[in-house]
């Protein structure tokens, strides 16, 4: 084997590894790093401090605020679909009580397939089980009325569905989903300046005396109507039964006077189902 002299020999580069254990790249590293942490020194120092650090437009979360999905699926079988929809089941058991005790409970809906004779709409199931893994609720659909040129009156598809929504996080027990139901209701309603009078039939033949729909229902009716909403041929007024008419009327004698404030603005949590230790909502 000939070796070339020393002079005559190539002049290799340095391999990454040389580099980055050289003393003069560690020197430079650590420039960089005292840079970096100065600009995150500098940017934390800006107003309020970066408060909204953890707000919903960063890209990045605490994981521990992710959902929760499990590595095991069930089938959920709406009516006389062809198809399932594919859940994780811990996913829906943690949300719905419903799911909890049927899929966790001595029940042949263990083993991971649930026939839901309790929901007949599969386009509005499916609105639910998005919502589960987003926190989103994708409710609006083409076509939904949605500018002021729209009269109250007017067919509008969306105010049924959020009804429909909340009537299936009723019989899901899923307190959660109710409330972001209701949420959604009021964002209407502060955005649109529209009111869903037209759901009181629905809602008063779905849910349980003590609903909060109910409730919010009747608060419009009490602190938002106006006399042409009593007038004759008012469409809404043929709709509901004496129950809500009738609380209505009782909640006018009482409570007109305390109306000058919208109470589902100052208070949205009245309308919400929550444990004892759950913090407070914030005003909308």
């Amino acid at each position: 084997m000939t070796i070339l002299p020393k002079r005559l020999r190539p002049q290799l580069r340095p391999t990454i590894f040389q580099l980055a254990t050289s003393s003069v790249f560690q020197q430079k590293l650590q420039v960089v790093s005292h840079r970096t942490t100065r600009a995150r020194v500098m940017a934390s120092a800006t107003p309020a401090n970066r408060s909204n650090s953890t707000s919903s437009s960063m890209i990045r979360k605490p994981a521990t605020e992710g959902p929760i999905l499990g590595r095991e699926v069930v089938e959920i079988w709406i009516v006389d679909d062809e198809k399932p929809f594919i859940v994780h089941r811990q996913l829906i058991a943690s949300s719905s009580e419903f799911f909890n005790k049927a899929l966790n409970g001595e029940f042949k809906e263990k083993e991971g397939v649930v026939r839901l004779a309790v929901v007949d709409n599969s386009a509005n199931f499916d609105i639910y089980v998005r919502w589960l893994y987003s926190c989103q609720l994708y409710s609006q659909f083409p076509g939904d009325a949605s500018t002021n040129e729209v009269t109250a009156k007017e067919a509008n598809e969306e105010w049924p569905r959020l009804a429909a929504l909340y009537i299936i996080g009723d019989v899901l027990l899923d307190q959660k989903f109710r409330n972001v139901v209701i949420d959604a209701i009021l964002e209407r309603v502060k955005v649109e300046d529209r009111f869903p009078t037209g759901l009181v039939d629905t809602v008063y033949s779905s849910t349980p005396a003590k609903s909060k729909l109910r409730k919010l229902l009747v608060d419009i009716w009490v602190c938002a109507s106006e006399v042409d909403w009593f007038e004759s041929g008012y469409d809404d007024l043929t709709l509901g039964p004496a129950e809500f008419w009738v609380e209505v009327a009782a909640e006018l004698v009482k409570r007109r006077k305390d109306c000058i404030v919208l109470p589902w603005f100052t208070d949205r949590c009245q309308y919400h189902e929550h444990e004892d230790v759950s913090p407070a909502c914030t005003p909308l």
